[in-house]
Order: C-alpha cells, then structure tokens, then sequence
C-alpha cells in the first residue's frame, strides 16, 4: 500500500483559485486546510469554479483543523460538492452536518 504526500511550494499568501487549479491538476484525493480556505472556498465565484470548469480530478476527502469550523461552510461545501469537511481536533477527528 502506497502513498504520496503532495506539498506545493507556495510562498505567497493563500490564494483560494490556486488551490482550486492544484486540486484541478493533480489527483489529490484528501485535502487538510485551515478553515479559513473553506471560508474562501464557498464564496459563489469559487463555488462555480470548483463545481464547473475547475472540478477537482479526485478530491474524495476533506479535513479543516486550527480553528473551528462554521457549520454554515461545511453545508455549503457539502451541498455544492457532495463531501463531508471532516473537523480536527489533535487527534479526534468529527463530522460537521
């Protein structure tokens, strides 16, 4: 059984249509952010983005952990995306609905 961690190198701030591009180029099956990229995520232009165009290729899992996550976020990105925003606390892990 393999894995491969994917790191893209990317020291300028946090820019939500790079993330979407790099989940748009690579097979990257689960994705660990801060919630504030959720945040970013959901915003409608970026909805449209990630539902259209810009579908990530094999995102099957989403993880948010630093800070809590809105209830709000995660039912927008479950209603638009089909996926659950998995939450973490170290290491307990819950699911937001």
């Amino acid at each position: 059984m393999g894995a491969t961690l994917f790191v893209q190198d990317d020291r300028s701030p946090f820019s939500a249509e790079t993330l979407i591009h790099t989940l748009h180029d690579f097979e990257i099956t689960h994705i660990c952010a801060a919630p504030t990229a959720f945040r970013q995520l959901v915003l409608k232009e970026k909805m449209d983005m990630i539902t259209g165009v810009f579908k990530p290729k094999a995102l099957e899992c989403c993880f948010a952990a630093g800070e809590a996550l809105n209830a709000y976020v995660a039912e927008i990105w479950k209603k638009n995306t089909g996926m659950d925003i998995y939450e973490g606390y170290g290491q307990v892990i819950r699911v937001i609905h």
